[in-house]
């Protein structure tokens, strides 16, 4: 169990910012109650404040800086509504499929697969590209 502690706590000394300074339970004049993040300017203003109810320990306050990232990219989207599948059957059937697929691990199989179709959708279905906006779920410092 000591070594699982250690683990942690070398974690924690090594990547992380710990914010709490001062003592969460006055009577022993102990920290126990901690804040980190992975960067200095991710936490302001921590403020120990009164205990909560009849518990021991102090409640902390704290401001959390966060930010997501919108990234915008260009999505090519297939109109497989009208393709002409007979020029993709076609396409599909000049493939010695027990050759390429022979020898390999199911996972392998797909990716042959996968990339010989997806081939067969860039050269023969038509292609409308779609502008996107993605929310990425990234936490971010503020930036000072």
């Amino acid at each position: 169990m000591m070594h699982i502690v250690k683990g942690f706590f070398d974690i924690m000394t090594d990547s992380s910012v710990q914010h709490v300074l001062e003592s969460t339970r006055p009577r022993q004049n102990n920290v126990l109650d901690l804040v980190f993040s992975s960067e200095k300017d991710m936490i302001d203003n921590v403020c120990v404040l009164d205990h909560l109810g009849k518990s021991a320990h102090c409640m902390v306050q704290f401001d959390l800086h966060l930010s997501t990232v919108v990234k915008e990219f260009t999505d090519v989207k297939y109109c497989l509504h009208n393709g002409n599948y007979s020029a993709m059957r076609i396409f599909l059937q000049q493939f010695d499929w027990d050759l390429l697929l022979a020898n390999k691990s199911a996972e392998e199989q797909w990716f042959v697969f996968k990339s010989v179709l997806q081939d067969a959708m860039a050269k023969i279905l038509k292609q409308s590209l779609c502008r996107k906006k993605e929310k990425c779920g990234l936490i971010e410092p503020r930036k000072s």
